[in-house]
């Protein structure tokens, strides 16, 4: 579905203004986004870990197992939801795949001690997870803004910063009163209530009009011509490191700490201010994005990004290394838990460095060259 300019009063209106409708979709977008997948499901897992262990006996293993089985669904239908973006537009993908999403995080409060319940679910959520994420509602957002798509998108993913940074600690609420069931049931009742009435609403595609500026109309690379090229692949190669060293530290990030001896409480607010720091982020990036070439700005943040990967793999090891003289079969185990994360994250920082030079490239060539799809990364 697509809304015209008439419809909505925009016809004199600008991306330029405040009442432009296209900031009605961001903000709806931003709200959905804040409840969707990226926010929601990956954020609380930790939070979620050790109470399903205490319940049903699984081990730490088998519970990221899920995470795992939903982020490979994720990569293998999200080009297939791609396509419908294109043919359906978002609207129409958007709401139903909120709506099962909302569901089966709900139905997780009705588990039983069967770990292929669990996978299932996983599984499915994975499977619909990027047409209730920011894919979906980006493809809503580039129909609206051109010159200052930068900052729209930006606003838009700062709504899994606020997710990250409010979801966590009231999951964690809900599980110290009332137990993990009715955290699942919440979090899946407020994805429905918060996100399917803001796309109704709002999520429309901007109809063309003939004036629009012939840089908008150019048609770009088929998608051929992308899988062909060297710079989609470095961004390929970027996000799959980016999302093992994030994620793989996110999902950890609560059982982790209460091994250490801090509270559940504690450990979803920290979770929670991990979240938050990146609300911040995400915006000064959108603005950036506006003004500068966009490999040049993630060579900067992947940099930033290793060293501060760097130092949290030193604390680690530097926290080893004064447990060593203490009670080595009391600690065992939970320094088998520090032993992986320091290795985890020392391998990501070293993957973040390598790709570095990689960028170096691409920043050359958006210097160089305009015009062609290296300068459009």
């Amino acid at each position: 579905m697509v809304i015209t300019k008439s419809e909505e009063s925009t016809a004199t209106l600008i991306e330029f203004d405040r009442g432009y409708y296209g900031w009605r979709v961001v903000i709806a977008a931003c709200l959905g986004v804040m409840v969707g997948f990226g926010s929601l499901f990956v954020y609380t897992f930790s939070v979620f870990m050790k109470p399903l262990g205490a319940e049903f006996g699984w081990g730490r293993e088998a519970i990221s197992r899920g995470f795992g089985l939903a982020a490979l669904s994720m990569a293998i239908w999200s080009p297939l939801l791609g396509q419908w973006l294109d043919r359906f537009g978002p609207r129409r993908v958007i709401l139903p795949c909120l709506t099962i999403y909302g569901c089966a995080i709900a139905s997780l409060a009705f588990l039983r001690p069967h770990l292929w319940q669990f996978y299932l679910i996983c599984i499915l959520l994975g499977t619909i997870g990027n047409g209730a994420a920011h894919l979906a509602f980006s493809r809503a957002i580039s129909t609206w803004f051109h010159h200052r798509l930068g900052l729209a998108l930006a606003m838009v993913m700062a709504g899994a910063g606020l997710g990250s940074m409010i979801l966590p600690f009231f999951a964690q609420t809900i599980i110290s009163r009332a137990g993990w069931r009715a955290a699942y049931l919440s979090l899946g009742s407020l994805a429905l209530a918060v996100g399917l009435p803001m796309t109704w609403r709002y999520i429309h595609e901007r109809a063309p009009i003939h004036h629009d500026s012939p840089t908008a109309l150019r048609p770009g690379p088929t998608w051929q011509q992308g899988l062909r090229s060297f710079p989609f692949w470095i961004i390929v190669t970027v996000l799959v490191v980016n999302s093992v060293a994030m994620n793989g530290t996110v999902t950890h990030l609560a059982a982790l700490l209460t091994d250490r001896g801090i509270s559940a409480r504690g450990a979803a607010l920290s979770a929670s201010l991990l979240g938050g720091s990146s609300l911040l982020g995400r915006l000064v990036i959108g603005w950036v994005l506006d003004r500068l070439f966009g490999a040049c700005c993630l060579r900067g943040f992947l940099d930033y990004r290793r060293r501060g990967s760097a130092a949290r793999a030193g604390g680690y090891a530097g926290d080893g290394l004064h447990r060593r003289g203490d009670d080595r079969s009391g600690r065992r185990r939970r320094g088998g838990h520090y032993s992986v994360s320091l290795n985890a994250l020392l391998r990501s920082t070293r993957l973040l460095h390598s790709l570095r030079h990689h960028l170096d490239f691409l920043c050359h060539r958006g210097r160089n060259r305009t015009g062609d799809f290296g300068s459009g990364v």
